[in-house]
Parts: C-alpha cells; sequence; structure tokens
C-alpha cells in the first residue's frame, strides 16, 4: 500500500541516490577520464570503475523499487521510453549476432554503456525528485563539473594540447565536443543556481557570488577554445531561456528587456575570450567558427547522407546501428533512429522530443528550484542532433527522462519547504 505520509517525508529529504546519478551524467565521465592523464595511466583503469558505479547506483534505485512501493512515474513517456529501447536492444542483439561489423570496441563494451549508463540510469529518474534532493544534486553536479575542468586544466598542463593540428582544445582521453559540453555544463549550471542554496552570511553569500562568476566565465573560455558549435549554441539558447521564461513574467517582454541584451552580452565576452584565445595560443577557435565547411562538418554530413541511405534500404525495421562504411554513428539521435530502428523508433523518439520540450518549457515557467535540471535538458537536447547517439549519450536520456517526471510532479514549494498539494504518483510500481 502507497503511504502518502511517507513519500511527502521523503520529498522533505534529499535523496543521494538520485542525486549523485544527476550528477554523474553530467560530467562524471569527463571527472573519472580525467584522472589517467595526471597519474600516466591507461583511462579504462577509471573509467570502467566509474561505469560499473553509475550501474550500482542505478541498481539501488531499482531495487527499492522492488522493497517498498514507491511514487513512480509511468506516462506516456515511459510507452514511448521502453519501446525505442526495446527497438534499440534488439538492433543490437541482431548486429553482434547476425552482421556483426568490425567496430571500434568490443560487443560487450557498447551493450555495457547502453544498459548501464543509459538505460538503468535513465529508469532510476522515473522516481520523482523533491525540492531537497534537486538542490544535493545541484550541489554534487556543480562540484563535480569544477573537478573534471580542474582535472582538465592539470591534464593539458601535463602533456600538452593534444588537438592543435586541428586548432581545437582537447586531450588524448577527452574530444573537443565533450570538452566543449564540460563548459557549457559548468557555465550554465553557474547562472541557474537553485534559490535555496544560499549560504548564511553576507561574505560567505559573496564568496559563492565570485566562484559562480569565474566559474561562468571558465566554462565558457573552456567552451570557446574546444571550438564546438554545439556546446557554445546550447550555452546561448540556454541562457536566453533561462531568462526568457520566468515565472509570472511576459514572454514579450522577457525577450526585448532581457534576453537580447543578455545574448548581446554574452556573445560579445564570447567574441574576446575568442580572439585572446587565437592570439595568444596556437588554437584557432575564430576559424573554426566562421568556417562552416571545414572537415568536422564535412564528415558529418557525409555520416547523415550514408545513414539516410541505409534508412532507405530498410525503412520499417532499419538497417544497422552504425554507419557501414566509416562504422561510425551519424552525430544525429533522430537521424540515427531511422537508421537504427526505422520509421516506428523514429517516430517513437518525436514523441519523446516534443515531451522533453514541453516538460523544459513547463519547469521554466513554473518550478524554479529545478531551472538548472531543464537547462542541463536543453544543452543535452540540442547536442543530441548535432553530435549524440543513440546508445551512447548518456545525459541525453537521464535528463530527458528526468525533466518529463519533474514536470508531472505537483510540489509546490517554498524555499526548501514543500506545501504539498499532491504527491505524484500517477502508476505504482507493483510492490
Amino acid at each position: 500500500m502507497f503511504d502518502r505520509q511517507r513519500a511527502f517525508e521523503r520529498v522533505l529529504a534529499p535523496d543521494p541516490v538520485i542525486a549523485v546519478l544527476l550528477a554523474c551524467a553530467i560530467s562524471g565521465f569527463v571527472f573519472a577520464a580525467s584522472f589517467p592523464g595526471i597519474v600516466g595511466v591507461d583511462s579504462r583503469i577509471f573509467t570502467v570503475p566509474y561505469r560499473a558505479f553509475v550501474l550500482t547506483i542505478a541498481g539501488i534505485v531499482l531495487l527499492r523499487w522492488l522493497l517498498q512501493p514507491r511514487a513512480v512515474y509511468a506516462g506516456n513517456y515511459v510507452r514511448l521510453f521502453a519501446f525505442v529501447w526495446v527497438l534499440m536492444l534488439a538492433r543490437m542483439a541482431y548486429d553482434f549476432n547476425v552482421q556483426p561489423m568490425p567496430l571500434a570496441l568490443p560487443a560487450t563494451d557498447y551493450l555495457a554503456i547502453a544498459v548501464g549508463t543509459c538505460l538503468l540510469p535513465a529508469l532510476a529518474m522515473l522516481e520523482s525528485p523533491g525540492p531537497a534532493t534537486l538542490r544535493l544534486a545541484w550541489i554534487l553536479a556543480f562540484g563535480l563539473s569544477m573537478g573534471a575542468f580542474g582535472g582538465v586544466c592539470v591534464m593539458l598542463l601535463r602533456e600538452g594540447v593534444i588537438g592543435l593540428w586541428s586548432g581545437r582544445l582537447s586531450t588524448d582521453v577527452i574530444n573537443p565536443v565533450t570538452l566543449g559540453h564540460l563548459g557549457a555544463s559548468l557555465s550554465l549550471l553557474s547562472v541557474s543556481k537553485p534559490a535555496s542554496v544560499r549560504p548564511a552570511g553576507r561574505m560567505a553569500r559573496a564568496l559563492l557570488l565570485l566562484v559562480l562568476t569565474t566559474c561562468f566565465i571558465a566554462g565558457l573560455l573552456l567552451t570557446i577554445a574546444s571550438a564546438s558549435r554545439g556546446p557554445m549554441l546550447a550555452v546561448l539558447v540556454g541562457l536566453f531561456a533561462l531568462v526568457v521564461l520566468r515565472p509570472g513574467r511576459s514572454v514579450g517582454v522577457g525577450v526585448l528587456t532581457r534576453g537580447l541584451p543578455l545574448l548581446l552580452l554574452v556573445a560579445g565576452l564570447g567574441a574576446l575570450l575568442a580572439l585572446a584565445v587565437q592570439e595568444y595560443t596556437d588554437l584557432r577557435p575564430v576559424e573554426r567558427v566562421t568556417s562552416f565547411m571545414d572537415e568536422s562538418n564535412t564528415e558529418r554530413s557525409r555520416l547523415v547522407v550514408a545513414a539516410w541511405l541505409q534508412f532507405t534500404e530498410s525503412p520499417w525495421l532499419g538497417d544497422a546501428m552504425f554507419e557501414r562504411v566509416e562504422l561510425n554513428y551519424p552525430h544525429n539521435v533522430l537521424v540515427e533512429a531511422l537508421m537504427a530502428t526505422g520509421i516506428l523508433g523514429f517516430l517513437a523518439m518525436c514523441g519523446i522530443f516534443v515531451m522533453m520540450g514541453r516538460a523544459i518549457l513547463g519547469i521554466l515557467l513554473s518550478r524554479p528550484d529545478a531551472s538548472w535540471v531543464a537547462m542541463i535538458a536543453l544543452q543535452a537536447m540540442l547536442a543530441s542532433l548535432v553530435s549524440g547517439s543513440l546508445f551512447q549519450s548518456d545525459i541525453f536520456w537521464v535528463y530527458a527522462t528526468a525533466v518529463v517526471v519533474i514536470s508531472s510532479s505537483r510540489h509546490e514549494t517554498v524555499g526548501l519547504l514543500p506545501i504539498q498539494s499532491q504527491v505524484q504518483a500517477p502508476r505504482l510500481l507493483p510492490g
């Protein structure tokens, strides 16, 4: 039997397990991958245990559902999510056993990434986090992102910049796109701090403001140095949405009085940072951003065309989980859905995008305590269209589920104390 009083108590108390999953999806892998470069060992010594850790944490959440009934979201999103993942796992099983391809990693690695860091953590997010959990999750995510940024800086000092040949910041184990999204996440987390994170004392608050401002600029600098357009776009769109879509504020007025001035300010700051990076280093972010037909875009266009051709050969069931010539994913999850799962999987993914977009808008307009979750979800949504992978984008699946579930919950909050109109439980997991 569902105990509403105990469910209400869970809303009041932070859930560290859910908070850790939310934080790890943002920058946990980069944090784990930065240590090998620091100590000079193989990256798998840290990244494999990290993936096992995430799998264990997600398993704890799912095990809790069996031991005690809890409020678990089970709306239309779950049906779309389950349908897409059944198709994807069937595709993986078929490709690995019937039509194997010479892939970069063993089949077990792809399965471990898909299930252990994407599927199960996303399922764990069906348990809606309360305001206290969201507060703890932001603290962990912000701290983990700062730690990952620090680890990257140490790696760069130790081994130098690997991607000088391309004019983009990268390391031996972390590519420019991942570095760009780390910077974008750090910037977006810095400006979307929950109001409940308010230290006592004027000096403490001033110090926190200084840290947030420094981290915003540092994240923006990392994004620019990586010369990745997707993360740059995510920062601009996220900031614009954050200041325009405010509870009780006119959207039209916000665009003119807050949105456009902020865009001009951040774009100007970004341009100055880009010019400084290009002037004082061997990186070339300005050339990279202004050259729309560079090697990276040409390759992605080629992958998209190849994926589309594979889809046309098998439109209903899809053809393969990777593009057959370059053995790569097309860097767009909707095109990848067509290629790997066919029309039905594509339509289900479109439904997930629609629900995800509506949830982001709903949170920004009514849940200020969860605005940072909407920011990261928006970043993941944009990233999935320019560099994402259905089988490997843990941040996309975790935050797509998180925003839909949070938007569906009905917690009215004042500070940290929720005034419960209803603890959302559309359906309860049997048990």
